[in-house]
């Protein structure tokens, strides 16, 4: 006979998820006891008026004026400075790496040219004198005869008795 295993599987889930569900609701009826104890002994803050609301956006607008201003100047005084002069000295040096770099691609073809050459040069021989030289086998070996009621050659019957 065999075990339930499926409705003891499911009664050992439905045990960790009521489980899970105790220790939920017990955490929760704390946090709130917690919170209703809280409340009571905290007065509330009271809220600023709405000019000082107003005041504080009005000096905030004013900041955010003063940084634009200044961000305006810094990118100002950065567009009056010439591009030529850092761009010349990096020009001259893109120019040598770019030297560099086409030598060393004519280098690397002329060196895949070479390879290729060799390949095509390759050539495979046998040396048929050599002691480790050893021609395969000619000679058929014998065919059997099968005999069609041999329950060792298979499942199905031979092509013959067809």
């Amino acid at each position: 006979m065999k075990p339930a295993t499926l409705p003891i599987l499911c009664g050992a889930a439905l045990a960790i998820m009521a489980g899970a569900a105790g220790s939920h609701f017990a955490s929760v009826k704390q946090l709130v006891a917690l919170a209703e104890a809280s409340s009571l002994s905290i007065a509330p803050v009271p809220t600023s008026p709405v000019p000082d609301e107003a005041l504080d956006t009005r000096s905030m607008i004013a900041e955010l004026r003063r940084q634009n201003e200044a961000m305006e100047d810094h990118l100002s005084g950065r567009r009056d400075q010439p591009l030529a002069e850092s761009t010349q000295a990096d020009s001259s040096d893109l120019h040598k790496v770019l030297a560099e770099l086409v030598a060393i691609n004519r280098e690397l073809r002329s060196q895949i040219a070479e390879t290729n050459r060799d390949l095509m040069e390759l050539r495979f021989q046998v040396d048929t004198h050599s002691e480790q030289f050893r021609p395969l086998n000619t000679v058929a070996e014998p065919v059997e005869e099968l005999d069609p009621y041999d329950p060792s050659i298979g499942i199905l019957p031979p092509l013959d008795l067809q």
